[in-house]
């Protein structure tokens, strides 16, 4: 009898679960959207995707513009006058799980990987404390 009480309080928990997410049987990933709408949002159909930079914690006014169709990238002078730190960018290679900045003799500039709290954060060169957040 006890065990037939926990199967029916399991199944209803269940349920209860499958209801509250719409039917949807996958569950969403910490950023609260669905891996495929996520993809869409970071490559979506409009293929140019803009980003500030973050240099140590710090939002700078550098922007960014990367074309994911055709990997060009855009990095002009930041608003205050400074370098931007990827303006030797010329295009950008996607990676499995995020992006590799190439300058104009292909030599490696950065690759960043997808984070959970920025779009991108840089792995190559390590140690290097520069993230890229959607500005879209």
């Amino acid at each position: 009898m006890i065990f037939r009480m926990l199967f029916l309080v399991a199944g209803l928990g269940g349920a209860a679960v499958y209801l509250q997410s719409g039917g949807a049987l996958t569950t969403p990933t910490q950023s609260g959207a669905q891996p495929a709408a996520r993809a869409a949002r970071l490559f979506g159909t409009d293929t140019v995707r803009h980003f500030r930079i973050w240099v140590a914690g710090i939002e700078t006014s550098c922007r960014l513009a990367i074309d994911m169709a055709d990997g060009s990238v855009s990095a002009g002078r930041c608003g205050d006058g400074y370098d931007n730190p990827l303006a030797a960018a010329t295009h950008a290679d996607r990676l499995k799980g995020g992006i590799s900045l190439r300058d104009q003799n292909d030599g490696a500039i950065a690759e960043f990987a997808e984070s959970e709290g920025f779009a991108y954060e840089a792995v190559v060169p390590a140690g290097r404390l520069m993230a890229l957040a959607s500005a879209d």
